[in-house]
């Protein structure tokens, strides 16, 4: 969704489900593809009694160029929450836990179309 309201590209998700704005002829030979990857995902915490605890998402995104397998574009983005204790990510049933990761994805989502699709001049 984010992708949509912030840019002017059309989107598909791999599979051939396209977007409610896409036409048949930009989904018939794309320019490029955009693939997100999710590397990993879960719990941090360090070795020592009680310690905070954090979720994370790792993905990995590439811009692709399907014409000749190209890759345009490569770069790993993550998303760390604040640390919590346990008890608290679990209490409620995990609700904040989901409420969590939620924001997380949502955060992945904004900084990608940020880091592919906005183009800044350097100072």
């Amino acid at each position: 969704h984010t992708a949509r309201v912030e840019t002017r590209h059309i989107f598909a998700q791999q599979g051939g489900t396209a977007a409610p704005d896409a036409t048949a002829e930009s989904l018939a030979a794309p320019d490029t593809i955009l693939q997100i990857n999710v590397q990993g995902f879960g719990t941090k915490a360090a070795w020592r009694p009680n310690p905070p605890v954090f979720l994370f998402l790792d993905t990995d995104i590439r811009l692709l160029r399907p014409a000749d397998g190209t890759v345009v574009y490569s770069r790993k983005i993550a998303w760390v929450s604040a640390g919590r204790p346990i008890a608290e990510w679990a209490g409620s049933n995990g609700d904040l836990a989901r409420e969590e990761l939620r924001r997380g994805i949502q955060h992945l989502a904004e900084r990608i179309v940020d880091v592919v699709f906005f183009v800044r001049s350097l100072p």
